[in-house]
């Protein structure tokens, strides 16, 4: 059961990913070949995850509540976008052996994100005395807006973005039932 706290963290992102045919992002095809590990064939029910935090615990807590109130969580992919590609991926393996096979780990994502203008404009921010909370300068709280350029080839995919701070106390293949 999904509760009104975890839906609005979700922020209901259950974006369906369109062709995007004029995209203003360059972004190669391999993009994802190139700049992330783990498994590069996605289900039908992706999950996402953006941080850039070194703390690993939040992600694994999203991931493994979501796969673990899941009935079929076979049909499955999560999709982790982080700084920290390789410690992610050392955490994932020793924490969570069961579901390693269903992670995808990518890098590379500020670099991409820093080719917006507008992006790479609120990074000149970073100095000034007027930001009192720097950390939501992050590219990585844009995250879930570019998604459709990481993830192109999964148009027929459903992808839920959940923040590090959610609990999945559900079924997120309930959502797949949506007409959206």
């Amino acid at each position: 059961m999904w509760t009104p706290r975890a839906a609005i963290a979700a922020v209901l992102l259950l974006l369906a990913i369109a062709p995007s045919a004029e995209a203003d992002i360059a972004l190669a095809r391999n993009w994802r070949q190139e700049h992330c590990v783990g498994e590069t064939s996605l289900k039908d029910t992706i999950v996402t995850v953006a941080t850039d935090t070194s703390n690993q615990l939040p992600i694994i807590a999203v991931i493994n509540s979501t796969y673990s109130n899941a009935r079929a969580p076979e049909d499955i992919s999560f999709v982790v976008i982080t700084r920290h590609v390789r410690r992610l991926q050392y955490v994932v393996h020793r924490y969570l052996p069961h579901i390693v096979q269903t992670v995808t780990i990518c890098g590379g994502f500020s670099e991409l994100l820093m080719q917006r203008p507008a992006l790479s404009k609120l990074m000149t921010l970073h100095n000034s005395t007027r930001v009192k909370r720097k950390e939501l300068l992050s590219p990585f709280n844009f995250a879930a807006f570019y998604l459709p350029y990481v993830l192109h080839d999964s148009q027929r995919a459903r992808v839920l973005y959940l923040d590090t701070d959610t609990v999945v106390k559900g079924d997120v293949g309930e959502l797949d039932d949506l007409d959206m």
